[in-house]
């Protein structure tokens, strides 16, 4: 069972998610959420809740950081 535990605003780290694969928890940063999404779907594995993360993550981020 995979599910989203949190997201989180570390200093210096900026947004991380805090997901829950099986009984495994990990924390990811966007980077980290797109290889996980990519190596799902490589080995043919479920990977909605990380491109839900990933759009979370998306909708939170500061505009301004994009400049």
């Amino acid at each position: 069972m995979e599910k989203i535990l949190g997201i989180y605003h570390l200093p210096g780290e900026g947004l991380i998610v805090e997901i829950q694969i099986n009984s495994t928890v990990r924390l990811y940063d966007k980077q980290g959420i797109q290889h996980l999404i990519l190596s799902s779907k490589k080995s043919g594995k479920d990977s909605s809740i990380a491109e839900k993360a990933l759009a979370q993550l998306n909708i939170l981020q500061d505009p301004r950081q994009l400049s």
